[in-house]
């Protein structure tokens, strides 16, 4: 039996019912608009469309009782709970989690007794719905699926669309192969920063530094590099004293994705030492092993989620350190904390706190602290940019 199209429903972060009042307002072939409010406060707008076939009716309604907190809640966990009912991937899955950054919600149907919207270009409800949909930021929901603007599937449905866009505020993890670039990146960063600090006047820093950017080009991997990330393209000696820093600490970001791609086992909470074993891995110098990139597969929605949730707290603790010195009881924080839990059993603990070494956080050596704090945040950065997408270098680490 066919599904019979239902109305559309666009959801955004935020409130603006004068900017979809101002799209209604600019609809292609508007013959008629009914509104039952002022352009920012209203709940119904009825509109007439001409259409080739006959003059389109649609109805667009607002309803706050729909989309306001607390009960708004419970619509978006039954959104997800729809969305994610045949499983999740490790793209598909942070992109349902991130609806619930949703606050807002429009829904056009057909009036009159016409049809539902169909989202296409040949019916000007569908039009009407991707206009209101790119000037909110927003996702369509419509039969059984999760669309952008473009009217291409986000999640759900059939598959998703490989050309959808996701608005700017829905995550987008990157697939295994751009992991893999990544991972491949930040190696080459930290290859450069060690080469800044390298002393041994028997080796010929820049004939280094060109094997470099040689593994680099061969490796598949140079359109990886952000724009700040120069620092191969740097003669050894003129790098600025804290990018060569910056680009050294890189290796802990490599570290989480190397883990996520089933490369290493998942890194003890301590500034890592297993460059060697990440170099190989890597194929540095001799080369990026064949299909490297092409072959990439990375671990389950679930065992990332862990891992994001596991750097979060590591992460926050030496934030909050730094905050506010004191000795805490972090395993009842993980049993009771407002902003997520853990298993306290994660972390080794000293005295209930944070073990840095064999003292507690608050004992331990400031400069030691100030080491495992970088690695913590680096670490909590690549994850995040795994399940996040986007920017590596802009992405998010507060606590």
């Amino acid at each position: 039996m066919p599904i019979e199209p239902t109305p559309a429903v666009v959801y955004a972060p935020d409130p603006d019912l004068a900017a979809v009042m101002q799209v209604l307002q600019s609809t292609p072939g508007l013959l008629d608009l009914q509104s039952d409010g002022p352009v920012d406060d209203w709940r119904t707008v009825r509109l007439a469309i001409a259409d080739p076939n006959a003059t389109r009716h649609l109805i667009v309604r607002n309803d706050p009782s729909h989309w306001t907190r607390p009960g708004f809640d419970v619509q978006v966990d039954g959104m997800q709970r729809f969305l994610a009912r045949n499983g999740v991937d490790h793209v598909t899955g942070p992109m349902v989690e991130s609806l619930v950054r949703l606050g807002f919600a429009i829904s056009v149907a057909g009036d009159h007794g016409q049809r539902e919207p169909y989202l296409h270009d040949d019916d000007p409800a569908g039009r009407l719905v991707s206009a209101i949909a790119a000037e909110l930021d927003g996702v369509v929901f419509w039969v059984s699926a999760l669309f952008d603007h473009r009217y291409r599937i986000l999640v759900g449905g059939t598959s998703p669309h490989p050309h959808a866009e996701p608005p700017e505020w829905m995550s987008h993890p990157p697939d295994a192969s751009r992991v893999a670039r990544r991972f491949l990146a930040l190696m080459a960063l930290h290859v450069r920063s060690q080469l800044e600090y390298l002393d041994d006047s028997a080796i010929d820093r820049e004939h280094e530094r060109a094997r470099l950017l040689d593994w680099i080009q061969r490796g598949g991997f140079a359109d990886e590099f952000e724009p700040n990330e120069t620092s191969p393209q740097v003669p050894c000696g003129a790098l600025p004293p804290q990018v060569a820093i910056d680009d050294w600490w890189r290796l802990e970001g490599a570290t989480i994705l190397a883990w996520a791609l089933g490369l290493i086992r998942f890194p003890l909470d301590e500034p890592t030492d297993a460059i060697e074993a990440l170099a190989d891995a890597a194929g540095w110098p001799s080369g990026v092993p064949d299909h490297f990139i092409a072959a990439a597969t990375l671990k389950s929605n679930d065992e990332l989620r862990a891992a994001q949730n596991h750097q979060f707290f590591w992460n926050w603790r030496f934030v909050d350190q730094q905050v506010n010195p004191r000795h805490m009881d972090f395993a009842e924080l993980g049993r009771t904390s407002r902003f997520g839990r853990f298993d306290p059993s994660e972390y080794r603990l000293i005295d209930g706190d944070l073990a840095i070494g064999d003292v507690p956080i608050a004992r331990a050596e400031p400069s030691t602290v100030t080491s495992f704090a970088s690695s913590a945040r680096e670490r909590h950065q690549a994850i995040n940019w795994l399940r996040e997408g986007g920017s590596y270098g802009d992405t998010d680490t507060s606590t």
